[in-house]
């Protein structure tokens, strides 16, 4: 048996120079396939994803695009998260 396997890859239309920083919340971080913040960070061949981003419609003038969240950081976020136990 051939198992064939697709992973979908997204991919930007349009990229911009960084220039601005605004702040948003979101429900959670998540791992995922198809992400790439902090690739292979948590899990080989995952990245982190917010789940239900929101604009707070605050834009962080005081900062500059050098100044936003890195991959080292939002990996912190991730594992600083309260895990809501299921069972």
């Amino acid at each position: 048996m051939i198992v064939m396997i697709h992973l979908k890859v997204m991919e930007a239309d349009v990229w911009f120079e960084p220039e601005l920083v605004i702040e948003i919340v979101a429900s959670e971080i998540t791992l995922s396939p198809i992400h790439k913040t902090a690739l292979d960070s948590i899990r080989d061949g995952s990245g982190l994803a917010l789940r239900f981003p929101k604009f707070t419609g605050k834009i962080r003038t005081e900062k500059n695009a050098e100044d936003a969240s890195t991959g080292n950081e939002i990996v912190a976020l991730y594992k600083s998260q309260n895990k809501v136990d299921t069972e």
